[in-house]
């Protein structure tokens, strides 16, 4: 509420929003008699209304001064920093010192920051292997050769080869499992074999306006070999057909 005030909203709307935060009780059943617990903080999950509450509450700390060099991306509860600089040592100075002013912010709001899940990457287009360590509270976060953010693997070269590769273990499951049931020789027809083939190209594709530009042709090939793979029982192909005829 206080930085609902702060941001100038209307008196009679913060009413509206006090009223519907107050008094709210979460009511289950966990191994035992049922239980009825008082809710003190938090945004309600599912609502309508959630979202615009932690924007209200989380545009506190877009708004802090980083060091320069160092801005924000984020994404609902997902927050990155990003930093450039040629020399490993001034990107880890600068970094770790983003890291810290975040991690204060989240303390002073009765937030607080998951170390363990966070994660710390170079992207770089050297051959030079640069060792990357950042401090996050008093923890040293090492860098990694990939991360996963919102979703997409990201790998030190960009080439999104590490990406290609988890997806297509993910989709090799579940274009095996719909093979299964899209024998050639079957009544299903050909709507609902393009409909079940949409399943695998909805892993595929995902995020692909970011990755496709960059990926490499080994990841290309990888995601080809899975989309055969589905293509075939969608036009009832024998195994030998090629993937261009496909």
């Amino acid at each position: 509420m206080r930085e609902a005030y702060a941001k100038d909203i209307p008196p009679y709307l913060c009413r509206v929003l006090d009223d519907y935060l107050h008094e709210r009780k979460l009511q289950y059943n966990y191994g035992g008699p049922e239980k009825i617990d008082d809710i003190t903080s938090g945004v309600p999950q599912g609502s309508v209304l959630g979202p615009t509450l932690w924007n209200i509450l989380y545009d506190g700390l877009l708004r802090e001064t980083l060091p320069a060099g160092v801005q924000f991306l984020a994404y609902a509860d997902d927050l990155a920093l990003i930093g450039k600089s040629k020399y490993t040592f001034e990107l880890e100075r600068m970094l770790s010192a983003g890291a810290e002013i975040v991690r204060n912010w989240l303390s002073n709001n009765g937030l607080q920051l998951a170390v363990k899940k966070s994660e710390a990457i170079i992207l770089t287009n050297t051959r030079v292997h640069n060792e990357f360590t950042m401090m996050l509270g008093g923890t040293r976060i090492n860098g990694a050769k990939c991360i996963k953010y919102l979703g997409i693997y990201l790998d030190t070269k960009l080439n999104f080869t590490e990406h290609a590769n988890h997806t297509c273990t993910k989709a090799w499951k579940v274009a095996n499992n719909l093979a299964r049931i899209l024998p050639n020789i079957s009544a299903a027809k050909p709507k609902k074999r393009r409909l079940l083939a949409n399943v695998v190209h909805s892993i595929i594709l995902y995020g692909s306006p970011i990755w496709a530009p960059k990926m490499s042709q080994k990841g290309k090939t990888e995601l080809g070999k899975v989309q055969r793979r589905i293509a075939l029982r969608v036009a009832s192909a024998y195994c030998t057909v090629s993937y261009n005829a496909i």
